[in-house]
Parts: C-alpha cells; sequence; structure tokens
C-alpha cells in the first residue's frame, strides 16, 4: 500500500478555471487503462454518501462529481446488465436519464431545482457545451463501447471541462445503493451493482458507508412521513389501494406504511452488504458515518492510506466547507427543509440556522436519533438489528437480550411510532393549508386504526419469523 501524503490546497475559489484542451489519444488509452474505481456504498440510503462525495469534490487524483449518484444502479435498470452497449443508447443515458444529465444539460428550472435541492448552486460554474463536446469526440463513430467506458469517459469529459489534468487521476468515485429499483424489500436484494462494479474494475475499492441503525431508521422515517403526508401515505380516495398494498406486503418508499418499508429495506440492504463482504473481503472498506463527522482528517487519513492517494491540506477537524462543484454545499439531510421542504408535516425539520451550520463534520447529527426515537423505537430496533449494532461497535441502550422476539414486541411495537398518530396540533395546521388539506389529515385520523393494526401484525410475523437479518451470520466487520 502507498502510505499517503499531505498536499498544501487551499479552498477553491468561486470561479471555475476553463476547461482544458481534448486529451490526446495516449491520455483517453491511459485513463481508460489505469484509471480504477473506488464505489461508495451506502446501504441503509441515509448514512451521508453525498457528504462524502463533497469532501472528495476538489481530490486531484479522485475524480466525482457530487451530483452523480446511482450510476451502476442507473445502468443496470435502464441499459441492463451487459458489457457492451450500443453508442447512441450510451449518449442518451448519459446526457437525459442518468444523474450525469445535472452537469451535461444546461440548467433548466427542473433541473437547477433538484441541483438546489441536493444542496449544489445551480450557477456553479461548468463549461457545459465544452463537456458535451469533449464527450462526444471520445464517443467518436464507435458503434458500441464497453460497460466500463460509459463509467469512466463521462468523467473523463467532466475532468477536462473543470480544467483537471486527466493524468493526476488514480480513480473515479462513484455513489450507489446495493439495491436495484425492482427489487422488493421482501425478498433478498441480488447485489448485482457489486458484482457488475468487480467485473468492470477487477481492482475496485468499494466503501461500505455505514451508519448507528437507529439514526438511520430515524432519518428516512422522518423524511417519507413528511413528504407522504402521514405515516402511511393515505388521503381521500386511495385508502382501499393502500391497504391493498399493506396487506400483500406490497410496500415501496412513497406509499404504505413508512415504517415498515424502512425496516425491511435497511435489513435486505445490510444482508446483501454483509455477503458481498464476505465474497469480496480484500476489497471493502468499512467507514462509520460518526467517525467521518467527529474523527474527520483521522478517518479521512486512513482511507487515503488505504487508497493510496494524498491527503488535503484544506481538510480540517473543525470549520472545514464540504463544496459540491466547488461552491460550498449546503446539505441535504432528511432534516433540512432545503431537502425535504414539507414544513407542515407530523414531524418538524430542524431549524433552519441548525441545518446551516451542521454540513461539514459535526457531533451534532450522530447523536440527532436521540431526540427523534422515543424509547419504544429504540429498543425495538436494537433488537431487530442487534447483530449490525454490536459488529460496528454502537452502544445497546435499550434492549435485554433475555426477552424474547414476542415480549419485546409487545413492549415496544403495540403504542404508536413517532408522527404516525394524528395530533390535534397537526389537525389544526391542515385548516391553514387549505379545505383539501385539512380533509385529507381528518380522513387519515378516521381510517387510521385497519391500518395500525394490519401493520403490527407483519410486523410482529416478520419478528416472531426471524424474517430480519435471516441467514447474515456469521457477522464480519472488514
Amino acid at each position: 500500500m502507498v502510505s499517503s501524503q499531505t498536499v498544501t490546497r487551499e479552498q477553491p475559489e468561486s470561479e471555475a478555471r476553463p476547461g482544458s484542451p481534448a486529451p490526446t489519444a495516449s491520455q483517453v488509452a491511459r485513463f481508460l487503462e489505469e484509471t480504477s474505481l473506488v464505489a461508495v456504498l451506502d446501504h441503509s440510503g441515509r448514512a451521508g454518501n453525498s457528504f462524502f462525495l463533497t469532501v472528495f469534490d476538489q481530490h486531484p487524483q479522485v475524480l466525482c462529481c457530487p451530483l452523480v449518484h446511482y450510476l451502476y444502479s442507473y445502468i443496470l435498470t435502464e441499459l441492463g446488465d451487459a458489457r457492451e452497449y450500443d453508442t447512441s443508447r450510451v449518449r442518451w443515458f448519459v446526457q437525459e436519464r442518468s444523474y450525469h444529465r445535472l452537469v451535461f444539460q444546461d440548467v433548466s428550472q427542473e433541473s437547477g431545482a433538484l441541483i438546489h435541492k441536493i444542496g449544489g448552486d445551480p450557477a456553479a460554474a461548468v463549461d457545459r457545451e465544452h463537456l458535451r463536446r469533449t464527450f462526444d469526440d471520445l464517443l467518436g463513430d464507435r458503434q458500441t463501447i464497453s460497460r466500463r467506458e460509459l463509467v469512466l469517459l463521462p468523467y473523463l469529459a467532466y475532468a477536462v471541462a473543470l480544467g483537471r489534468r486527466p493524468e493526476d487521476v488514480r480513480y473515479v468515485m462513484v455513489s450507489d445503493a446495493v439495491s436495484l429499483r425492482e427489487e422488493s424489500v421482501c425478498s433478498a436484494f441480488s447485489g448485482r451493482v457489486v458484482e457488475a462494479m468487480v467485473a468492470d474494475f477487477s481492482q475496485a475499492r468499494l466503501i461500505s458507508l455505514v451508519r448507528d441503525p437507529r439514526a438511520t431508521f430515524a432519518s428516512p422515517r422522518h423524511q417519507f412521513v413528511n413528504s407522504l403526508g402521514n405515516m402511511y401515505g393515505i388521503k381521500l380516495g386511495n385508502a382501499l389501494r393502500r391497504m391493498a398494498q399493506l396487506l400483500r406486503r406490497d410496500l415501496d418508499p412513497d406509499s404504505c406504511c413508512v415504517y415498515l418499508y424502512w425496516l425491511m429495506y435497511i435489513s435486505q440492504a445490510s444482508r446483501t452488504v454483509y455477503r458481498k463482504k464476505r465474497s469480496h473481503a480484500e476489497q471493502f472498506l468499512t467507514v462509520r458515518n460518526e467517525d467521518l463527522n467527529t474523527r474527520f482528517v483521522e478517518t479521512l487519513d486512513g482511507i487515503c492510506d488505504w487508497l493510496g492517494v494524498e491527503t488535503l491540506d484544506c481538510w480540517s477537524d473543525e470549520g472545514y466547507e464540504p463544496t459540491m462543484l466547488g461552491q460550498p454545499w449546503a446539505g441535504m439531510g432528511a432534516y433540512n427543509s432545503r431537502y425535504q421542504p414539507n414544513v407542515h408535516g407530523p414531524l418538524r425539520n430542524d431549524p433552519d440556522e441548525v441545518s446551516r451550520k451542521v454540513t461539514g463534520p459535526n457531533e451534532y447529527v450522530t447523536r440527532r436519533w436521540r431526540t427523534r426515537l422515543n424509547a419504544r423505537e429504540i429498543e425495538l430496533i436494537e433488537r431487530l438489528f442487534r447483530e449490525e449494532i454490536v459488529d460496528l461497535g454502537y452502544e445497546i441502550l435499550h434492549d435485554d437480550p433475555s426477552r424474547s422476539d414476542l415480549r419485546c414486541f409487545l413492549r415496544t411495537a403495540l403504542l404508536p411510532f413517532e408522527g404516525e398518530l394524528p395530533s390535534l396540533r397537526w389537525l389544526r395546521a391542515g385548516l391553514g393549508l387549505g379545505l383539501r388539506e385539512f380533509a385529507d389529515r381528518c380522513f387519515y385520523a378516521a381510517v387510521l386504526p385497519p391500518y395500525y393494526v394490519a401493520s403490527r401484525l407483519i410486523l410482529m410475523d416478520l419478528m416472531l419469523r426471524k424474517r430480519f437479518f435471516a441467514g447474515v451470520e456469521p457477522w464480519v466487520h472488514s
């Protein structure tokens, strides 16, 4: 392993450098042959993959675009699991369908709103015309290109548009999930994303970005209860459809029992990551979100040493400001009203002044879950995710292993989850949002009981039949 070295680099200036000349044939060949992959796999969905990418936004040897997420997931879903693709489809995919579109296309009202939502500045200086022209030249007149080239060439064009030196780049860094959109949380995830990465890059570096499962649950529960309007996504006109989904266990993130979906998603995703860690042990590094926030420089030193790249002088434990395309990043946490804008939902967002202060490394985001979960929820999650909590070095607060699963269920799950029971404050607030919103909230309160009972019966069945984390032992932390 090459030791990391510290290199002095100031924080980026507000203006992007002019684009570099078109790369030579030898530069392109070297880039395609020698550049490897760093994949940041956030198996929980809320472990801080965006923050991780922004930290490497300006790294000369690790090329990443913090606007681009789920690259392999989109490739496999939109283009299929193949080693080569039609070039015309590739051009469409990169510029129109993947997250690359946010830097390839001129900023529109729609894309600008998405960039703003995920904490970026739509006005960040990128020579998009130069980027598109370079990418078209790189594709040339070939009829097909390999999947490895599909991954690398947009990043090479991006580097050229930003005025970066392609010969300095050792890795491209992508962010992804271990699930695919069509995979159900009620059955095992395939992990095809990891297998595709390793097939394309035999020396790929896979970073398992993890977070305390209690914080992991609290975050998407907060986000989706507010974005859907209530725990079950119920509105006038959809109650029967939502109940049918629940009874079929047809769970998805945009409808039908937020708490149950995310307990199942986190479980299946974690099982998949642990399975892949066993089969590709030498290529995985586990990074805890909490360490990245509370031991920032020390953790990055270890990551860079593992990658064999430089550390940056601008990285600091205090006052460090992450960037997205060279501009200060505004964060995209579930409690941030910029990312999850429903400030009138059942659960309250962080105040804006707090959200603005916690975009860089900080302890607050590692402890926030303790005020967002009640003691019963903490105990339930500790029972369901005990093996992972212990394996990753987190503290068990409430769960008593001497209690049976049935007793744990009766102690923790019969009473409401946070955000599930409609409060008088929430109902009254609906009056100020219009008659339809008020009617939807009253309707939710009226029809909640059968959903409440049905979801508890499903949760009890899952717990007692050991459907959470079945088949993951032995737990191996790498």
